[in-house]
């Protein structure tokens, strides 16, 4: 093996190191676009009311919610890192620190500014997904956002290849003063959507209701329920969270 190959291999295993959190425990990914503590003992949902839910999750109760935002990004012992969209400003945000015994808000960064294409809250033909490390002083955000042609009728090449967008990146956001910088570096990888997670001695999976039509024709709602359950089945606890968003073909 050649010095450069082995130099690379070493650089790749010291970011992936990089990546690790500190110490046994690390924060966890929930279903349905919830995060939990690393100690599993508290969970954060988005709710149906356009914000956040924090619930004890071996016992389903409600410990406190929050109206600032419903897009829960990271969690530890003490905080829960959210992402909030800049008021008139669809390709902005702002991480937030909420605390995680009361839910006030502690920190907020400087806005967010990804590519003007880039909807941040759900929206036809668009995604957005990210992935959230903590590294002492400073929160490293890896996003992935992608735009398609959604508008009905079967677009012409050019309007299909005029709406096909895909971008990422990595910000990295000083706890201390706010502040926000684009850097480069190995991301980390998007992970997929979770059916179900076992914390403690309990299984949570989220059961998806029949679709509900809004004010808007072409979109629908389906109720979405926590439950936790116990290794013989035996329902433990369940939680209504915010509804799934279902976008249907324009006409």
């Amino acid at each position: 093996m050649s010095w450069s190959v082995r130099l690379a291999t070493m650089a790749i295993a010291l970011a992936i190191a990089g990546n690790a959190w500190a110490g046994d425990e690390k924060p966890q990914k929930m279903p349905a676009g919830g995060v939990a503590d690393p100690a599993g003992r508290v969970g954060y949902w988005p709710n149906s009311a356009g914000g956040i839910e924090a619930l004890e999750l071996s016992t389903g109760k409600l410990r406190w919610s929050a109206k600032d935002t419903n897009q829960p990004v990271l969690a530890d012992a003490d905080r829960l890192f959210a992402l909030v969209a800049v008021l008139d400003k669809i390709n902005q945000a702002r991480i937030i620190a909420l605390d995680a015994g009361k839910g006030q808000r502690s920190f907020e960064s400087k806005p967010i500014e990804f590519p003007e294409w880039v909807r941040i809250a759900v929206a036809r033909g668009h995604s957005f997904k990210t992935v959230v490390r903590l590294e002492k002083d400073k929160l490293l955000l890896t996003w992935e956002a992608r735009a398609w042609y959604d508008r009905g009728a079967e677009p012409s090449e050019e309007e299909g290849k005029k709406a096909r967008k895909n971008a990422a990146g990595i910000f990295q956001i000083d706890l201390r003063s706010g502040r926000v910088d684009s850097v480069k570096g190995l991301g980390q990888a998007m992970p997929d959507d979770l059916k179900s997670v076992t914390v403690g001695e309990l299984v949570l999976t989220v059961n998806v209701g029949e679709p509900a039509r809004v004010k808007e024709p072409s979109v629908e709602l389906r109720a979405r329920t926590l439950q936790a359950t116990d290794a013989a089945g035996n329902i433990i606890w369940t939680h209504q969270i915010a509804p799934r968003v279902e976008f249907l073909p324009l006409k």
